[in-house]
């Protein structure tokens, strides 16, 4: 491809030199430069001064360079390009060399703080029970069809990764799977490549800086601007905290709380598997995982809501999962604490008076004596009414965790402030996010016993 044509829509500041050379490659590493390539140079990647960089690509073949604009054009005859952002340029110079290979493929970026590794193969295990090929790249590795994983610490390199979706198309495979992490969006890896759908993991952060946290979640909904129409679907954990700073009209929202596309019902966790009824426009189905965690319940559902908007049959989903063990860097171990099963409740309450009398069922019913409760607080008219459901948690519950129904996001901590003044008895917590939430119940009963979750309706 002559070099003119492959400049295009790429952020060149100045250019010495011809334009009408033939470019054969990309290259970022000296080391790596063949005959005709244009060598990228990327600031302290290979140990050595620039100087011996730029001698060591004319040495070895280099037919053009790209440098960031703060450099100084070497006395070569050789056509040097300078860019107002190298990793822009080099991000735009991977799409064009590969002719924008994203645009030939179904595309699903993953991204978030957990879960993106093991909803990807969720994903590709249920393509592959589909007979559907697919292209996975992670963070340090690329995986196309059936082909043993190239591992790579580099991988994301925008010149290693579009040079494997090139590879992909040329091969028919038309679906790709991406993780995209934190890193990789704001160092903009991603930033010429283009998606069908997205799914969000989560969206809270482990900062304790207010401004990190904000600035983490700005970056990640960056993605958006990366999907190809305005239809494409975004698959969002809504019990997430900050989900509601997603308002995409295409969100197909997940999670355990209720009322979302996608929910998971009569939870099981167990030692070393799963079981839940899966609740989804397409109906209901009772599913085993061979995966333990209640975190690995949340990417079933994130992987099954994509399934769903993309209308893969549930025979394919179940056999996809079933087959999950086959696939690698799955996390079994991170809930090996668990000694006895855990059932997991969702009940909804329409109005605060009917706390008491489902606190009180759910005993006579569940044999659990070991039980901790997750109360949405709920907006009482009167103090008795938070007198009553305070009394009901101190009678009924060993833990009860505190947490926001995300309707009324400031105010309910007064509301839990009112029950808690009932509450003699009961281990008390707070948790404003809901997925936190369940996460500490988990590990108050770890050694058996039930997590009931008492929420509002929604709609």
């Amino acid at each position: 491809m002559l070099l003119r044509e492959l400049l295009a829509g790429t952020p060149v500041f100045q250019i010495w030199g011809s334009r009408e050379i033939v470019i054969e490659g990309l290259a970022i590493e000296a080391d790596d430069i063949r005959p005709n390539d244009l060598y990228i140079y990327m600031q302290n990647r290979e140990g050595i001064s620039y100087e011996a960089s730029i001698k060591k690509a004319i040495d070895q073949g280099a037919a053009a360079i790209c440098i960031d604009k703060g450099y100084d054009v070497l006395p070569y005859d050789i056509t040097f390009i300078k860019t107002y952002n190298v990793k822009r340029f080099l991000s735009a110079i991977s799409k064009n060399f590969y002719q924008n290979p994203s645009q030939n493929i179904d595309m699903i970026g993953i991204t978030g703080s957990h879960g993106k590794t093991t909803i990807g193969n969720m994903i590709r295990s249920i393509l592959k029970a589909a007979g559907i090929q697919t292209v996975m790249i992670n963070t340090s590795s690329c995986r196309l069809g059936d082909d043993p994983s190239y591992i790579s610490d580099d991988i994301l390199n925008p010149v290693v990764f579009t040079k494997f979706l090139n590879e992909a198309v040329n091969r028919g495979i038309d679906r790709g799977i991406v993780e995209c992490s934190y890193t990789t969006i704001v160092e903009e890896r991603l930033r010429h490549i283009w998606f069908d759908s997205l799914i969000y993991t989560d969206l809270y952060t482990y900062f304790k800086n207010q401004e990190m946290d904000f600035h983490y979640l700005e970056i990640r909904k960056t993605l958006i601007d990366h999907l190809k129409h305005i239809k494409c679907p975004i698959i969002v954990n809504m019990d997430d905290y900050h989900a509601n700073q997603l308002t995409n009209r295409n969100i197909v929202g997940y999670g355990i709380y209720g009322g979302y596309n996608i929910t998971a019902k009569n939870i099981t966790l167990m030692p070393d598997s799963s079981r839940l009824t899966i609740c989804t426009p397409k109906g209901s189905k009772q599913i085993t995982l061979g995966l333990p965690g209640l975190h690995n319940v949340y990417n079933a559902m994130a992987a099954i809501g994509w399934c769903i908007t993309e209308e893969i049959d549930f025979p394919y989903i179940e056999e996809g999962l079933k087959q999950l063990e086959d696939f690698e860097n799955v996390q079994y171990n991170i809930d090996a604490d668990i000694t006895n099963p855990i059932d997991v409740q969702v009940h909804n309450y329409s109005k605060p008076g009917e706390i008491p009398m489902i606190l009180e069922n759910i005993h006579d019913d569940s044999g659990y004596d070991n039980i901790a409760t997750i109360l949405c607080v709920p907006l009482c008219q009167s103090a008795s009414e938070y007198k009553e459901i305070g009394s009901a948690l101190n009678k009924f519950s060993r833990y009860c965790i505190m947490t926001s129904d995300y309707s009324d996001r400031y105010n309910y901590v007064d509301g839990a402030f009112a029950i808690v003044q009932n509450m003699q008895d009961a281990s008390i917590h707070n948790e404003i996010d809901n997925y936190k939430a369940l996460k500490k119940a988990r590990s108050l009963v770890k050694d058996g016993g039930s997590i009931v979750v008492l929420t509002h309706e929604r709609c």
